[in-house]
């Protein structure tokens, strides 16, 4: 059987990730963790200090209004 971070790694693209996310939101991150979920996205503004994308797991109220210019 595999581990949570061997499943992980075997992710290639953000919509497989997102379809499994509930698996991984108790897993220990490190830094290959990090640098193997930053390959999902362009965008590395949307990282924090840590290097983990928190909208992954705690995505934005579709609902709430962009108030960015």
């Amino acid at each position: 059987m595999s581990t949570k971070k061997e499943e992980f790694l075997k992710i290639k693209t953000y919509e497989e990730f997102d379809k499994r996310r509930e698996e991984f939101r108790d897993m220990e991150w490190d830094e290959e963790l990090s640098e193997h979920f930053h390959t999902f996205f362009e965008d590395t503004e949307s990282f924090d200090e840590d290097g983990l994308y928190l909208e992954a797991f705690y995505p934005k109220d579709p609902t709430e209004k962009n108030t960015e210019q």
